[in-house]
């Protein structure tokens, strides 16, 4: 029963609203004229913008120098900067004072906006462009250029123009001043390059000094083939030993000590001793002979080590210079490049249409709030009534 009751009331109360807006149909009436009246003509007298875009293509890395070789190596990512931060470089560089400045002087804005100094100019400028990236990586450049009030058609083709030329001459100041930093870049890589580049043919030219002065103060040419002859001589003098010691107990038992023949037989055996010591330890000894021929055995293992080492550093030395060799042509092609680092996908567009005002939905916004206002005045009215 009391729902039915509700119900009751809720229809009275809507057929109340309703007659009040019958009764006061010619205010509502009037002042939704006026007001779409009003929006519709101040939506053709007031300024209209027009937009120009373009699209840039994400930036490509082409760090091919020290630190983009270390990318080949372990940890190599630390040194390598992503995509991400090259598209953050060519917004701060488009969000650049020096790239604001530039256009302000160049299409003469100044006068355009009425600014009163380059700063007043430059602040404007900020609120006309806007850089938006996209979820591809593309770059979106986007110039507006603004027509006074009741504009003739003049001012439009101006207005179009003038975003076009904006759009346009950001492209080309953003491809400047990137390859300008990208120059002084490569300068600073050339130098450091360079630099370490020749320090590298000293430290080289040092190395195979040391290395041909060891090998003269040692007599050396061959190690290994050194050492082999020295080990076969030094096994056939040590042969020619045994068998005179051999012969020498042979002959003690049937001769005296006296006997030339024994005396002969200790003497050869000394004398083989002494150049099978010169051989080991390298004395003073017959030492014309050691020289020209090995080296001493005893030496032979220093020898080896030091070697090795001298033919390390040399080939440390050879495979930098080979490195930097590459890498200071590679700098010096960079530094004096002259290309476009700039990648325009889309050029800017000439901008046909307006992109404001939306006059349809200021019209229809206008007729909408109108009628809103006028039928809550309308109940308004009625109930001071």
């Amino acid at each position: 029963m009391e729902n039915n009751n509700h119900t009751n009331i809720e229809e009275i109360n809507l057929l109340d609203y309703l007659n009040i807006f019958w009764k006061s149909k010619k205010l509502i009436l009037t002042i939704v004229f006026i007001v779409t009246t009003t929006v519709t003509i101040l939506s053709l007298i007031m300024p209209k913008t027009f937009r120009s875009k373009a699209v840039l293509m994400p930036p490509i890395n082409e760090d091919s120098g020290i630190l983009g070789n270390l990318t080949s190596l372990p940890l190599g990512n630390l040194f390598s900067s992503s995509a991400g931060d090259e598209t953050s470089r060519i917004i701060a560089i488009l969000n650049s004072r020096t790239v604001m400045e530039s256009i302000v002087s160049q299409l003469n804005l100044i006068d355009e906006y009425k600014a009163d100094h380059m700063e007043h100019a430059v602040q404007l400028l900020r609120g006309m462009v806007t850089f938006e990236i996209t979820d591809e990586g593309t770059i979106i450049i986007i110039s507006d250029a603004i027509t006074g009030w009741i504009s003739q058609e003049e001012n439009e083709i101006d207005a179009r123009n003038l975003s076009m030329q904006m759009t346009n001459r950001f492209i080309l100041e953003l491809d400047k001043v990137n390859k300008s930093l990208n120059t002084k870049q490569a300068k600073f890589s050339r130098e450091f390059i360079e630099s370490r580049y020749y320090q590298n043919i000293e430290d080289l030219t040092l190395a195979e000094d040391n290395y041909r002065k060891f090998l003269e103060d040692n007599d050396m040419i061959i190690l290994e083939e050194q050492a082999k002859v020295a080990i076969n001589a030094a096994a056939e003098i040590k042969e020619q030993i045994i068998q005179d010691e051999v012969q020498l107990g042979v002959l003690s038992n049937s001769l005296n000590q006296d006997h030339p023949e024994i005396i002969r037989l200790k003497d050869e055996i000394d004398e083989l001793e002494l150049q099978l010591d010169n051989m080991e330890i390298g004395s003073n000894s017959l030492e014309d002979y050691n020289k020209d021929l090995f080296p001493a055995l005893s030496k032979v293992p220093d020898l080896g080590i030091n070697l090795k080492r001298f033919e390390r550093d040399i080939e440390i030395q050879n495979t930098i210079f080979a490195f930097l060799t590459q890498q200071y042509e590679e700098a010096k092609i960079k530094e004096a490049r002259d290309t476009p680092t700039i990648q325009v996908l889309d050029e800017a567009n000439y901008p046909e249409k307006r992109d404001k005002p939306k006059r349809k939905l200021l019209v229809i916004g206008g007729f909408m709030l109108s009628l809103f206002f006028s039928m809550i005045l309308s109940v308004f009215l009625e109930r001071i009534k």
